[in-house]
């Protein structure tokens, strides 16, 4: 139960006020109402797992270093669908920034050539045809298929099911086809190329606003300075007056979770695939020297 001291009628007395505020663990039933299942299915598996917490050097680990070393335990692969986020702009973005800027660059070249042509020779039982990209593994895919990624989503976003989701999370480019190494030029001869979303779900960054929440769901984005002004000055009648019921949810909210229940387990979040036929320039591959 919290308490607020305000006027209820104006030039009177302060008056105490009771109201009963959503703990976090309420939030994933208030997604629900809203219609948000991906956002809720994410937050609820964060709760029912054992305590883990990604700290940054583990964080850059998983996200940057080599997938499949990640532990079965701290990854999920089967609640966000590549299916629901591309009905948002800013994923459909990401993927016109995929294609027509990075999908063909140096640095895609460099990845495709380079650590991934190693990793694939390896699993190889051929040294001139070499397939890539045909294993369903999530974690394969990222370490031998992925060649270059984008970031999408941020803080002055909609607050809608992505933001709640996901927030600022990653969009990779992988490819699937066939390393062809007969000739003098190295080339890879395109299938498909694909997309996918990797994102580490913790709640690192303390003082970060994750949204303010009531039992009729969270407040819009268009409110949230005004709100957060009045909550740093202190001015809990305004509060109570213009948004009752409200209160602001911050990362460092989640971390004393853990520290108080001794649960909340941090992971790594990877959609599935979103697989699509190449551009036609983009067919045949060769090595950019």
């Amino acid at each position: 139960m919290s308490i607020l001291k305000t006027r209820t009628v104006k030039g009177g007395e302060n008056t105490e006020v009771y109201f009963k505020k959503p703990s976090l663990y309420d939030i994933p039933n208030l997604m629900d109402k809203m219609g948000w299942p991906v956002a809720s299915a994410l937050m609820r598996h964060w709760f029912e797992r054992p305590l883990a917490e990604i700290t940054d050097s583990l964080r850059i680990k998983y996200m940057k270093g080599k997938a499949i070393e990640i532990p079965d335990d701290m990854y999920n692969d089967n609640i966000v669908k590549m299916s629901w986020a591309i009905r948002y702009k800013q994923v459909q973005d990401a993927i016109d920034e995929l294609i027509n800027e990075k999908l063909g660059n140096k640095a895609s070249s460099n990845s495709l050539f380079g650590r991934l042509l190693e990793r694939n020779i390896i699993k190889s039982s051929s040294s001139k045809e070499i397939y890539a990209g045909y294993d369903d593994n999530i974690l394969d895919i990222d370490y031998t298929t992925q060649v270059n990624m984008t970031q999408f989503g941020g803080f002055f976003d909609t607050v809608d099911e992505l933001r709640g989701a996901i927030g600022s999370g990653n969009l990779e480019l992988c490819i699937r086809g066939c390393y062809d190494l007969s000739g003098e030029k190295k080339k890879f001869l395109v299938d498909k190329i694909g997309f996918y979303i990797k994102d580490s779900y913790d709640f690192s960054g303390g003082s970060e606003l994750l949204g303010i929440w009531s039992w009729d769901g969270v407040l819009p984005f268009s409110d949230m300075p005004k709100y957060m002004a009045s909550h740093a000055a202190g001015f809990w009648g305004k509060l109570y007056r213009e948004y009752k019921g409200f209160v602001p949810v911050f990362n460092k909210d989640f971390r004393e979770w853990q520290k108080t229940h001794h649960e909340g387990g941090d992971f790594i979040v990877f959609s599935d695939v979103y697989w699509i036929d190449p551009p036609s320039k983009f067919k045949v591959m060769y090595e950019i020297k």
